[in-house]
């Protein structure tokens, strides 16, 4: 009984205060990052895998039919955006494949990807720029 007494007599005053008490993580802002990811011609790339890690969370998406990806339920703060892309493709553009992103609350942030195809020789892919 002298628990609820407590837990009372702080929400009371918190109220008085004027301050919003947070109740966990449902309170917390969520945070979106989206994208496509799609080849130099934009045809979108399907089955590519989408990672975002940071805050000691690592959540994962993959490309729709229509190249797009979406993670959500992100708290604020930095985040990298890393694709992977499918057999048979690299990441062409100068990402490298990885983005850093930073949001702050309920932030919503696009991440695009520009993919290339590959030829496979033996067990070697050579991206089309490499080869002669």
């Amino acid at each position: 009984m002298r628990i609820k007494a407590l837990v009372g007599l702080w929400l009371l005053a918190g109220s008085v205060a004027g301050c919003k008490i947070g109740l966990g993580p449902a309170d917390a802002p969520a945070g979106v990052i989206t994208g496509q990811v799609a080849l130099l011609s934009s045809t979108p790339v399907a089955n590519a895998a989408v990672k975002v890690t940071g805050n000691g969370e690592l959540k994962t998406s993959q490309t729709g039919s229509d190249g797009k990806y979406h993670v959500g339920s992100l708290a604020g703060g930095y985040f990298l955006v890393e694709v992977v892309p499918p057999a048979g493709y690299a990441v062409a553009d100068s990402t490298y494949g990885v983005v850093p992103v930073q949001l702050a609350g309920n932030d919503n942030k696009t991440v695009n990807f520009r993919l290339q195809t590959v030829v496979t020789t033996g067990s070697t892919s050579v991206p089309p720029q490499a080869r002669e």
